[in-house]
């Protein structure tokens, strides 16, 4: 459904969204080498926070870097991965998702944090295509994952 969509619906749906992301990824970026710019892009900053937001990203980037670990050994044996994926189908985005909230805390800006909901429905929204494929490709073998391992976290109500 996605690719037989118009170019203006596609540019808006997974373009827009996509360059956002991108350009808030390079906030704490500018606001690190260009200090000045500290008081528009990050005025909330807060120092109580910062170490607790590097703790996050730093635990968040290794989630991730993990997880990617652990699915090129899984394709590599042609086989469904293991580890983190048995308890979470996404951990790598769950990597990122905690890695965001860090530079929200760590950076304090208003346009990380107003930007979080695009962050999280842009992905979100990428996470669905490609279960979509994954169900058309490998069907019954992946519907039973689905039931075992939830699409993020295990928490109740969650799937």
């Amino acid at each position: 459904a996605a690719r037989s969509s118009a170019l203006p619906v596609r540019l808006a749906c997974y373009l827009l969204p996509t360059a956002l992301c991108v350009l808030l990824f390079l906030l704490p970026l500018a606001v690190t080498l260009a200090p000045s710019t500290r008081p528009f892009l990050a005025p909330w900053s807060t120092p109580a926070l910062v170490w607790p937001g590097v703790a996050a990203v730093v635990a968040g980037r290794a989630l991730t870097f993990v997880s990617v670990l652990q699915l090129r050994r899984a394709r590599r044996r042609a086989a469904l991965p293991a580890g983190l994926f048995q308890r979470s189908r996404n951990p790598g985005l769950v990597g990122m998702f905690v890695m965001y909230a860090g530079l929200c805390a760590a950076v304090g800006g208003p346009w990380l944090w107003l930007g979080a909901p695009v962050y999280v429905r842009n992905m979100h929204a990428r996470v669905l295509l490609e279960e979509s494929d994954l169900a058309a490709r490998f069907g019954a073998a992946w519907r039973d994952y689905t039931v075992t391992a939830p699409r993020y976290l295990p928490v109740p109500g969650m799937r």
